[in-house]
């Protein structure tokens, strides 16, 4: 033992400090003899097995101990990737070049947004599958989910409540993550609508708005800038000067209309001009988005574009929806509505990510490929699938409207504290003892309580979760009545919400139609088949309320604007029925009143019926009310089988079409005249053509 302990002192000697030649430990201990023929001797030996030795214990510790096997690497915590913004170069600064182009003192969005804390990264999807043993049962999570979130392995010893209190912060962490996100987007879109709105030139305001569009496009930020460039160009004083407007604000659209249009990759129908000319002529007070799909390209109405109409294509919106198609596109809005997020890659939809999304994708599809009408059946959900283009912070109103219709003039009917004080208005043709929503047309109004109007689609079963949507639309009939039946009597019996009714649409009854569309006036002739004959019938009545408006005395209301601003010379109460009398919509969602003869009446007084639901005692109550017939001929009631009249909505594919041996109906055929302009042009409907003309041309 001794010589042993002596070799080994004297050899970590060596190994600090060894004599001789300046060399390096280890290879003085490797000095052992190596003549060809001797054998090593013992000394030699023990310097060999000293030195593996030495060597076992330096591996040992470069690895820091016992090896075992459960345990956790230290590793760093992941690091958030932060989310560059989009590359922008940033023109020269407009206040050092013209000085009355921009406004230094409002910041720029992208030197701010430069400047900010990085945007979180999109945090990985969390799937709802739980692999068995690697966590409790009441965890949504599988630890490969964990595991990819966290950036590291799980100790294989963690189990129980450590391991359910894993899942619980990353479910936290997740969830912060994605607020963090939401939060990070509407700073940034607050700071572009800022920009925006505190541009001082229309050349400054496209600069600043190209600048924002390649930092963070967003829909609201295209609309404001938008109606700023309105203002410039209609209202230059109120732009800059108005002390009542705030330049923060962008001026809201009275009227936003919101029309669709499934194709059968077809054309896209000619017909839908009239109404696309019809709200050309209503700017500023309303605009229109017709959203399209499946049509061919050719046939796209690209050309119809204007200022306030706007044709979108679905595939524009994402490119997914060029085969998903309405029923993706509303549940894409539909799940997020009801807290199930996004798809993570639109393009494979739902799938293998939300069982209920996926199925209600394919029910819908599938509902669709059946000849039913999905967006008319989703109506009740508008004010949410395009909440993007009708939202309360842009619009004033918003109305649904169907494509084959022509529209007069909106603001001489709606215009007025009557139509403004009532929180949703629908245009009926005369069957007013039918109380619904009808799908032609129907006006939600925010003015009064925005919220609640945008909640009524909660007060149907069918409508208030994603369950029951499914439920119903795996329903084998391509009809479910969901709009003029659920969500019809849900809004007609909320609480606080006044519903106004009016018989604004031309009647559909009678023997032939004609409509001339002329300077905003939407009117009409029923019971005479001439075209000639009615166009002068239409002609003469146009003078006499020209004439009648013109030879009012000063100081009595004659325009629609100021009769139906004025308090009712009437009014009488009529009692709900439990009948039905709307037979293609379900029993349980009939809301009906008694009929009531006012036909002898029509040319002196005009009626509105007004629905309201107490919120004290919860009931609803119908009021008729009577006004004066305005001078201008807006809100008579009809002209009865035989007359002239003046309407706001005319639904007209139905007389208007011709129909075939076979029992096929053709949409009526579209001509144009060469001097036609939409401006100033006048639209002749009979039936089987539309005529687009000049009016000075024909009379």
């Amino acid at each position: 033992m001794r010589p042993l302990l002596r070799l080994l002192n004297s050899h970590v000697i060596y190994l600090i400090e060894p004599p001789g030649p300046r060399t390096t430990a280890a290879l003085h201990l490797m000095s052992l003899s190596t003549t060809p023929g001797m054998p090593i001797g013992p000394r030699s030996r023990r310097r060999l097995l000293l030195f593996l030795a030495l060597v076992a214990l330096v591996l040992y510790f470069f690895r820091g101990g016992d090896s075992i096997d459960d345990a956790v690497p230290v590793v760093p915590p992941p690091e958030r990737a932060s989310t560059s913004l989009p590359g922008v170069i940033p023109s020269s600064d407009p206040s050092q070049s013209d000085p009355q182009v921009a406004n230094p003192s409002i910041p720029n969005p992208i030197d701010t947004a430069n400047t900010a804390i990085a945007s979180p990264a999109a945090a990985t999807p969390l799937t709802e599958t739980t692999t068995s043993g690697e966590a409790d049962a009441t965890s949504n999570l599988s630890s490969a989910d964990v595991v990819s979130y966290l950036g590291s392995a799980l100790p294989k010893s963690l189990t129980g409540r450590p391991l359910s209190r894993v899942y619980e912060l990353a479910e936290k962490a997740h969830l912060a993550d994605l607020a963090a996100r939401q939060a990070y987007d509407d700073a940034i879109d607050s700071k572009a609508l800022l920009f925006i709105s505190a541009a001082t030139s229309q050349k400054d305001l496209i600069q600043r708005y190209w600048q924002t569009h390649k930092l963070h496009y967003n829909a609201s930020v295209q609309h404001a800038a938008a109606e700023r460039l309105r203002e410039f160009i209609t209202y230059p004083n109120v732009a800059l000067n108005s002390e009542s407007s705030s330049l923060l604000l962008p001026r809201k659209t009275p009227l936003c209309l919101i029309s669709t249009y499934q194709g059968n990759n077809d054309a896209f129908p000619q017909y839908a001009t009239v109404l696309a000319d019809n709200i050309v002529n209503n700017a500023p007070y309303a605009d229109l988005h017709v959203f399209i799909h499946n049509v061919t390209a050719d046939s796209f109405p690209s050309g119809a574009q204007r200022d306030n109409v706007k044709f979108i294509s679905l595939d524009h919106i994402d490119e997914s929806y060029r085969y998903r198609g309405f029923p993706g596109f509303a549940t894409d809005k539909l799940c997020k509505l009801f807290g199930r997020g996004t798809p993570r890659d639109k393009a494979y939809g739902w799938e293998g990510q939300d069982e209920v999304c996926a199925s209600l994708e394919t029910a819908m599809g599938q509902f669709e490929r059946s000849n039913g009408d999905l967006m008319e059946e989703l109506k009740g959900q508008w004010g949410n699938i395009f909440s993007d283009w009708i939202s309360s912070d842009r619009c004033e109103s918003w109305a649904w409207v169907d494509p084959g219709v022509a529209v007069g003039n909106l603001s001489r009917w709606m215009d007025n504290d009557l139509v403004r004080q009532s929180d949703i208005l629908t245009a009926h043709e005369g069957d007013r003892w039918r109380l619904y929503l009808r799908n032609t047309f129907t006006v939600h109004n925010y003015r009064r309580n925005a919220d609640a109007v945008n909640s009524l689609w909660k007060r149907c079963d069918t409508l208030a979760s994603l369950e029951n949507l499914l439920k119903a639309f795996r329903n084998p009939s391509n009809f479910l009545g969901l709009t003029e039946g659920c969500y019809s009597k849900g809004a007609l019996t909320a609480p606080g919400i006044q519903t106004m009714l009016a018989p604004w649409q031309m009647p559909a009854w009678g023997e032939k139609a004609f409509v001339l569309l002329h300077e905003g006036r939407a009117n009409y002739c029923l019971g005479e088949a001439n075209a000639e004959l009615c166009r002068g019938w239409v002609r003469g009545y146009m003078e006499e309320r020209e004439l009648a408006a013109a030879n009012a005395k000063p100081g009595i209301t004659h325009t629609a604007s100021e009769v139906l601003s004025a308090p009712p010379q009437g009014q009488e109460r009529t009692p709900l029925l439990e009948t039905h009398c709307a037979d293609w919509i379900p029993a349980e969602y009939n809301l009906c009143i008694p009929q009531l003869d006012r036909t002898a009446d029509w040319r002196t007084s005009i009626y509105v019926q007004l629905v309201r639901t107490d919120p004290t005692t919860n009931v609803t109550e119908a009021v008729m009310q009577e006004y004066e017939t305005p001078a201008d001929g807006v809100g008579a009631d009809g002209v009865g089988d035989r007359g002239v009249g003046e309407a706001l909505i005319v639904k007209y594919l139905g007389w208007a079409s011709k129909t075939l041996s076979k029992g096929e109906k053709v949409p009526p055929k579209l001509e144009k005249t060469y001097w036609y302009s939409a401006e100033k042009g006048s639209v002749q409907i009979t039936q089987g053509k539309i005529l687009l003309h000049n009016i000075r041309g024909w009379w």
